[in-house]
């Protein structure tokens, strides 16, 4: 005990009133040196505490000689142990400075907090022998996890450096905390699952002990530790953050940030106000560990150590303002801020974990910090005030700002990355990026809903932690102030994100309001520091001794179910939002099952806050959701379905497409209208849709499963024009629906339509019957008279007569039938029928479904008529006719530059070129054959049934073709504007048969 306390005692035990007085006289001297006017004390007990050594002359003024003796004094409370005594022990119940006769209370809140974060998920998280992460973003950390499992070997130092640049630029720490303990347990996808569930639990739990922690430094009084941590616990912004199951990153932060702000209470001189044992050196490992852990936690972690910079700011002040020389009172912090600095950029050196920039961040705090306090130290040592060395330390600082900006680039890349990501991300419809007082939360409900009352509590005490940093014992409050006040300006005025970093911290100002409120319903002795100021005795300070324990524990419950009641109901609810509710849960079953037997990889197209549960469960990349953010909305809101059928396809072969409930209003002829609504049926106000095939579809569930789909053509004629409806009962999950399309028929009474399902289609005045296979072939189906019309012994005819729908050209052989394109038509050439003319750059037909033209002998035979200038619109390579093929292509063009005309054919990497026509124009009709004759070897050119030139092949085989464009496949550089007639392919070499040329 110092001397100074031995005789505060002494005096307080021969002359009790001299507790006014020492209260008065501890006020005063908080503002600096006073004179004997300033206080209302009677002069001969003043002479006796001057005399005593409690208060000494200086300069004609009067100062405390130990402030922090007569706190403790005043307040009952025993000094700190001499540091010969202190026992560094690293034992969690003295790191947290734990009594162990209120260890019961305290492990009872931890357990309370662990609870409200534990039962509100279980039943969403474990589900059928599933682990169910909720919200979005935690299965990104299950692939990543799962990745580094698969990958690189657990527990190897080497491996860190081989990490994928994602994890190293990104989340290094988290995940590979995460991926270490998964391979603890055995590494198994079950394994993973367990861990990232209850990874945040455990977090939340650590973070409320440092919150203990925190509060027992700054406050002195279990009683407000113990409350912080009930409040932290009802938080809803903390409690679902920290929830079972939500694997985020945030969790993680929270324990590194409250790790560094424990550390720096720890280590700024507050025991000597509250009488708490010294544990500098474990503070000061728990900063140095909490500055390396933001750094490398999370990617955006260096913003929570922005107000650590600012505490460096302060506190030097505040050193001044009690009379303390700043180095000495802060070299242990600027110490633990070096050795922060120099972990975390071997680090990065070693392993190339985070960019440059963000490892130099705690160099640049450590280098502030230096330059701060030896600023105030040595301005204080030429007699400058406070107020003067704080105007030259934001000089200063501005000055190592502006320095630090020109010298290295890359801050101003990060920091301008950092600009426009929140102003993107403002601008979106994720609930995070609002602000707390934003006008869709509401300036009142908002805080409310995520903070319960605890912001609304802590607010008047927050402004008093202001002015009690100002104390020069009550470094702790400045930090405390400093951290509480920076994230409730970043929820406040930039995104809510931060609301539960603010939890944190507000808890411990909301804790001194329940006491508070607690003494004023008469159940407790005010916190502890404000009880010195009203006198009361040196007992210890506790609730109400003269009510029954009962009757104050049931008080306290009453009062903390008004304080916290919101935050219990809230928890609970917004924990549950982020869960895979159970309609979403039973597609993702759904999926699971479609998609296994599946070859390929499987994509999901869904909502965004979705997408990575689907993808995940199909066994696909849910990595990113990027694709689903940036787009679903513009495909629900879009009305052309086959561009989209088309863009869906090009993410995976095996697309499904996810459409569930939204709170928009949609016109009828978009997509979410067309397609969840109708499901694809035509109604009186929107055409049907046949890109899209309904897969999925629960009659007490409105979430409908799509899939980008193959279809069939109908093309017939009915005696009139008009409307024609056709309908076929079709059968999805067990539920059956009508899908019905109401084409027009044209004025010569043909119409077509694409659809999507197999199944006798009923019309107006005939049925229709659409196999499976014809929907996988894509077939184009016309009237059964039109089939067989031709005995040319040829597989596919085309004879381009003009007598079918205008938009298809018929095949008259087999019903390989081509869809024609918009720029192309079939018109009146000649007195004796009509030819397909393809005038336009982009004009061609395409037949999906070909004909069957390879054979067991490879060989085959291309046969038309042909009339026109091929390179009258200057394309390079005019094109004729050309197939194509897994191994394989043909095609028949023009070459523009060598002036000639043939054929080319490629299989695999060999090629045969025969252009021995040598012309380009055919001013009269002429009848041109290509013959590939795999038994001969031979490329054979034909024109008008005269052999005209031949070309020798390699022996390939050839794996069949997929595709027909009779012209160009509508490249303008392909163009050839030419007419076309009596198209005939055969699956044979027709050597010695020719056919008439036509007139």
């Amino acid at each position: 005990m110092s001397d100074v306390r031995e005789a505060l005692d002494t005096l307080l035990s021969e002359r009790p009133e001299a507790r006014e007085a020492l209260a008065e006289i501890h006020d005063v001297d908080e503002d600096g040196a006073w004179e004997f006017e300033d206080i209302a004390v009677d002069s001969g007990l003043f002479g006796e505490i001057v005399s005593r050594g409690i208060v000494e002359k200086d300069d004609g003024a009067y100062r405390l000689v130990d402030r922090a003796a007569v706190a403790a004094a005043l307040e009952g409370r025993s000094e700190p142990d001499s540091p010969e005594e202190t026992d560094e022990s690293s034992t969690v119940s003295d790191l947290l400075d734990i009594d162990w006769r209120a260890a019961g209370p305290f492990v009872a809140s931890l357990l309370f907090v662990a609870l409200m974060r534990v039962v509100f998920a279980l039943g969403a998280v474990f589900r059928d022998g599933r682990i169910v992460l909720t919200g979005n973003d935690p299965y990104r950390r299950r692939f990543l996890v799962r990745s580094l499992l698969d990958g690189h070997p657990a527990f190897d130092p080497t491996a860190l450096a081989a990490l994928p640049d994602v994890v190293r630029t990104g989340e290094p720490l988290t995940l590979t905390v995460l991926w270490w303990i998964s391979a603890l347990f055995g590494g198994t996808e079950q394994a993973v699952g367990q861990v990232l569930a209850w990874y945040p639990v455990v977090a939340g739990v650590v973070v409320a002990g440092l919150v203990y922690g925190i509060a027992i430094r700054v406050s002195g009084d279990r009683r407000v530790a113990l409350a912080a941590v009930c409040l932290l616990a009802v938080t809803p912004a903390h409690a679902y953050r920290t929830s079972l199951g939500f694997a985020d990153h945030h969790a993680f932060d929270y324990v590194w940030l409250a790790a560094t702000v424990y550390g720096l209470v720890v280590t700024a001189g507050t025991t000597r106000d509250i009488g708490l044992p010294d544990r500098t050196t474990a503070g000061l490992t728990m900063l140095v560990l909490g500055i390396f852990g933001q750094i490398y936690a999370w990617h955006g972690g260096p913003i929570l150590l922005v107000p650590l910079g600012i505490c460096l700011f302060v506190l030097p002040l505040g050193d001044l303002k009690a009379g303390r020389n700043p180095l000495q009172a802060n070299r242990g912090l600027l110490g633990a801020l070096a050795v922060a600095a120099v972990l975390t950029l071997a680090v990065h050196v070693a392993v190339e974990w985070g960019t440059l920039v963000r490892a130099l961040i705690p160099t640049l705090i450590a280098f502030f910090g230096v330059v701060s306090v030896g600023l105030a130290w040595r301005l204080s040592k030429s007699g400058y005030g406070t107020r003067q060395v704080a105007l030259v330390e934001v000089g200063v600082g501005t000055l190592i700002f502006g320095v630090v900006w020109a010298a290295i680039p890359q801050f101003q890349t990060v920091l301008g990355d950092l600009a426009a990501y929140f102003s993107r991300t403002n601008e979106t419809n994720i609930a995070e990026t609002l602000s707390l007082f934003s006008g869709q939360l509401g300036v009142v409900t908002g805080p409310i809903l995520l903070l319960g009352f605890t912001l609304f509590l802590a607010f008047p005490y927050m402004v008093w932690g202001v002015w009690q940093a100002r104390d020069d014992g009550e470094a702790g409050w400045t930090f405390l102030s400093v951290y509480a006040w920076f994230f409730f300006v970043l929820a406040a005025a930039i995104q809510i994100r931060f609301a539960a970093q603010l939890a944190v911290f507000a808890s411990v100002f909301a804790a001194l309001g329940f006491v508070h409120l607690a003494e004023w319903v008469d159940i407790a002795e005010p916190p502890r520091p404000f009880a010195y100021k009203k006198a009361v005795g040196s007992e210890d300070l506790s609730w109400r001794p003269t009510r029954q324990s009962k009757n104050i524990v049931l008080a306290l419950v009453m009062l903390f179910l008004l304080v916290g009641g919101i935050g219990i109901i809230q928890t609970p609810i917004k924990t549950q939002q982020l869960a895979i509710d159970g309609e979403s849960y039973e597609v993702g079953e759904w999926l699971a099952e479609a998609s296994a037997d599946q070859d390929g990889d499987t994509y999901v197209f869904s909502q965004w806050g979705q997408n990575r549960f689907y993808n995940f469960i199909v066994g696909g990349d849910y990595g990113s959701y990027g694709y689903a953010q940036e787009h679903y909305a513009e495909f629900l809101a879009a009305t052309d379905a086959t561009s989209w059928a088309n863009r869906l396809r090009d993410q995976s072969s095996n697309t499904y497409v996810v459409m569930g409930p939204v709170s928009a209003d949609f016109r009828d002829s978009s997509l979410q209208t067309r397609l969840h609504q109708q499901l694809g049926s035509a109604s009186d106000s929107a055409r049907g849709l046949s890109d899209f095939r309904l897969v999925y579809l629960d009659e007490g569930s409105e979430y409908r499963v799509f899939r980008p789909a193959k279809t069939a053509t109908l093309v017939d004629q009915r005696e009139t024009n008009g409307p024609v409806t056709l309908s076929t009962d079709v059968t999805v999950s067990n539920e059956t629906i009508t899908y019905e399309r109401r084409p027009n028929a044209g004025p010569d009474g043909w119409y077509s339509v694409r659809v999507p399902y197999s199944g006798t289609y009923a019309g107006d005045e005939s049925n229709r019957t659409v196999t499976s296979e014809q929907i996988h072939e894509q077939a184009i189906l016309m009237p059964q008279a039109v089939i067989g019309r031709s005995d040319s012994g040829a597989v596919a005819h085309y004879d381009f007569d003009g007598k079918y729908h205008p938009n298809y050209t018929a095949e008259t052989v087999g019903g390989y039938h081509g869809r024609i394109n918009a720029t192309s038509r079939i018109e009146r050439r000649t007195d004796d029928g009509q030819a397909l003319a393809l005038m336009e750059p982009t004009s061609h037909v395409t037949v999906e479904d070909i004909p069957p033209l390879v054979t067991e002998n490879d060989s085959f035979t291309v046969s038309m008529h042909l009339r026109g200038n091929l390179t009258r619109d200057g394309a390079s390579f005019p094109t004729v006719l050309q197939f194509q093929g897994p191994n394989a292509s043909f095609g028949v063009w023009a070459r523009d530059e060598a002036g000639d005309f043939g054929a080319r054919l490629d299989i695999n990497d060999a090629n045969t070129r025969n252009f021995g026509i040598g012309r380009e124009r055919f001013s009269n009709w002429t009848r041109v054959k290509v013959v590939y004759s795999a038994e001969k070897n031979e490329l054979q050119l034909y024109v008008d049934g005269k052999l005209v030139s031949v070309s020798e092949t390699p022996g390939r085989s050839i794996n069949g073709f997929e595709r027909l464009y009779i012209g160009s496949d509508g490249s303008p550089r392909q163009a050839a504007p030419v007419l076309i007639d009596d198209l005939r392919v055969y699956d044979r070499a027709v050597l010695n048969r020719t056919a008439p040329p036509k007139d």
